[in-house]
């Protein structure tokens, strides 16, 4: 979702709102496992009404592209969901403003409409000793989905922009990185440069 569906990050338009942005950076940099960074994160909304998530993700503009693509996937019968290492508050938001089918990202805690600090992750990574980590072990739940809707995963198509992305574009019949953040995502993948996604049909 997040640098490819829409035009920024949940995280960072939340964190600035709360002046939060400088201690996301310095957490992100810290020298431990990306979920424990995840739960780190997350305890800095601690009190935050769970509906200022929802008009943080409202406030991020869409990607160019973002309606015309998924219109084209409809057209093809494509499934189509997120992936993310985002909230669930903000990822259902996108599913459910465009009609996709599914999202799979990290759920808030919430109790009397606020938010507690805690978080439910999907995690992942174990189960198929993934390297990533991350919260949300994209691969893991690309490979589950795949098998659930009965599509062989040569015929999945993941599309990201970052490191979080790439254990999930490695593995998918088709990887490609978005506008790519670090250099690692951009190995041996399509590379798609520009804010348009409309630039991706052409290897699809």
């Amino acid at each position: 979702m997040d640098g490819t569906l829409i035009n920024g990050r949940l995280v960072f338009t939340l964190g600035d709102k709360y002046n939060m942005s400088n201690k996301i950076r310095k957490i992100m940099i810290e020298n431990i496992d990306s979920h424990n960074k995840s739960t780190k994160i997350a305890q800095l909304w601690k009190g935050i009404n769970s509906s200022e998530v929802i008009n943080a993700v409202k406030s991020i503009p869409l990607m160019d592209g973002a309606s015309e693509i998924i219109d084209e996937f409809k057209k093809r019968d494509y499934i189509i969901g997120i992936i993310s290492h985002s909230y669930t508050l903000g990822t259902d938001y996108i599913v459910k403003k465009f009609n996709m089918d599914f999202s799979i990202a990290n759920v808030l805690e919430v109790k009397n409409g606020l938010l507690t600090g805690k978080l439910k992750m999907p995690l992942g990574w174990k189960q198929i000793n993934c390297w990533c980590k991350n919260s949300v072990c994209k691969r893991f739940h690309l490979e589950r989905s795949a098998r659930s809707m009965n599509i062989p995963l040569k015929d999945t198509v993941a599309i990201g922009d970052t490191r979080n992305d790439l254990c999930m574009i490695e593995n998918a019949g088709i990887g490609i990185a978005f506008n790519p953040k670090d250099e690692r995502i951009m190995e041996n993948k399509i590379v798609v440069k520009g804010q348009d996604l409309q630039k991706i049909i052409s290897f699809i």
